[in-house]
């Protein structure tokens, strides 16, 4: 029962916002782009709100994804989906942002004498959760029960509310094993992701269910068990540079289209060696394959071996992104 009924919220609340997110600013998009995203996981958001006047890049005409976001650049994309531009009422480029945002409950008073400093998640989730109830009206999310999977919550209640509601409404992921990671910093490609979703409903992904009656060891099954998704992985690709992906199909496969970015290690290959490639046993480490298979043996592999981050993604088909091929 909980299961369908919170599908059903979801898919009616999508349609809702289609048409808010359409007119928000009352700007039609337009095909704009930067150097340094072509190829990125972020490419399509980045340009989305590029498109709608949201973003500009930096002075040197690029947007640098990568890099980490500020309060200030997070907070002033949104105020600006919605209210438009703002003009200065301080010191610094971004106070009429920061104000209007304090304004109407989105920040504390804090947050405007630290507007500068690198975004946690934590705090962009919090942002994001009062952005979206007093900024644009949604409702907090009353079943909140597919966060109770979620492994590392700040010993905070509040933080818990706001990252329950917008993880659970598919606004921020969670990293590989249910780990919400409410310290880690969010980059600028991962900002604009968080923002789309907060205005194109449509766009957000929906964390799994939980099930009626699951216990916390249950939870912690699936959590170990669980397939890592495709958006994570490429997410992981680009902010984390000790993080590997690993084809563990043969050549000929490999030949026909592979996952950018990705190293082969055929599975026989794998065993017969110990994984000798791979010498950081505490970097991320996600195996895929042609179906699943023999993923799952080399997640199990690894794990043996003492790699402690080891993530299974299943089967190429399960990509949804463009593949690279050797021809």
């Amino acid at each position: 029962m909980k299961r369908s009924a919170f599908w059903r919220r979801a898919a009616g609340l999508a349609a809702a916002f289609c048409l808010l997110a359409g007119g928000l600013a009352g700007v039609a998009a337009e095909d704009r782009t930067f150097a340094d995203i072509d190829g990125h996981w972020a490419r399509s958001d980045v340009q989305a709100l590029a498109g709608l006047h949201y973003v500009a890049g930096m002075p040197d005409g690029l947007f640098h994804p990568n890099e980490t976001m500020r309060l200030e650049q997070f907070v002033t994309i949104i105020v600006r989906s919605r209210y438009g531009d703002q003009a200065p009422t301080g010191a610094g480029w971004a106070s009429g942002y920061l104000d209007l945002a304090l304004q109407q409950g989105v920040l504390d008073s804090i947050d405007i004498a630290v507007g500068a400093r690198p975004l946690k998640r934590g705090d962009a989730a919090r942002i994001a959760a009062l952005s979206l109830q007093r900024l644009y009206g949604e409702e907090a999310e009353n079943d909140v029960s597919p966060a109770d999977r979620l492994t590392d919550f700040p010993n905070c209640h509040t933080c818990r509310v706001h990252i329950s509601d917008v993880y659970t409404k598919g606004v921020m992921t969670g990293r590989p094993g249910f780990i919400f990671d409410s310290e880690g910093l969010l980059t600028r490609a991962e900002g604009c992701a968080v923002i789309v979703r907060m205005l194109y409903p449509e766009r957000r992904i929906l964390p799994p269910p939980a099930e009626d009656g699951a216990t916390d060891d249950a939870a912690e099954t699936d959590a170990a068990d669980a397939l890592i998704t495709p958006e994570l992985v490429r997410e992981i690709q680009q902010t984390d540079p000790a993080a590997v992906v690993v084809d563990v199909r043969n050549q000929d496969e490999r030949d026909k289209g592979y996952i950018p970015g990705s190293i082969l290690i055929p599975l026989a290959v794998l065993k017969e060696t110990g994984a000798a490639q791979l010498t950081d046993k505490e970097a991320v480490v996600v195996v895929y394959c042609q179906s699943g298979g023999r993923s799952a043996q080399a997640k199990e592999f690894l794990e043996g071996l003492g790699y402690l981050r080891v993530y299974d993604m299943g089967g190429i088909g399960r990509w949804p992104y463009e593949l690279t091929d050797n021809s």
